[in-house]
């Protein structure tokens, strides 16, 4: 489930803003990695409905803007750990700064917009699945009906058979 990966993505990004640490790091890729499984597996189920295939392929994009986003905010930590180690300017320092909390905004904005989409796709599945439900509920009750109908159409000619012939 892609809004379940998405929520703990969100997790191991703050546990990751935190301290920033390689633990938490990698946790992130493997989580994120796991997620493209995901993601392909949706599109393969979704290619037959053009909206939920089109919400997919948006997820989709926003899924791999996140996962390049993180390795933006990743590196932009790296250099800026490096410029604290080199005593850069403070200008510099500043803008990479400004520049890395500009990529975290992005990051929850975009992780954001991929559980919206999720949740939509998956109302829109669960209306399908409704409406296919109410469908065979349908079907079914037409078929009994049909039995019921046969069945005493059937019962009633052998009980009209037997009346005949205890009369002859």
């Amino acid at each position: 489930d892609i809004k379940k990966t998405v929520s703990d993505l969100n997790i191991l990004i703050n546990d990751y803003l935190q301290g920033r640490e390689e633990r938490a790091e990698k946790q992130w890729y493997l989580t994120y990695n796991s997620g493209l499984f995901f993601l392909q597996k949706a599109e393969e189920e979704e290619e037959e409905e053009e909206e939920e295939a089109e919400l997919v392929e948006e997820i989709e994009k926003d899924y791999v803007a996140l996962g390049g986003l993180f390795a933006d905010v990743v590196e932009n930590y790296k250099h800026e750990r490096e410029l604290i180690k080199n005593d850069a300017a403070k200008e510099e320092l500043s803008l990479t700064m400004a520049l890395g909390e500009r990529k975290i905004s992005q990051l929850l904005i975009t992780s954001q917009s991929i559980v919206s989409a999720a949740d939509l796709l998956e109302n829109r599945v669960f209306f399908r699945l409704k409406n296919a439900r109410n469908i065979i509920n349908k079907v079914i009750l037409f078929l009994a009906i049909i039995l019921l109908v046969s069945t005493s159409s059937i019962s009633i000619t052998i009980s009209r058979d037997i009346a005949n012939r205890l009369h002859r």
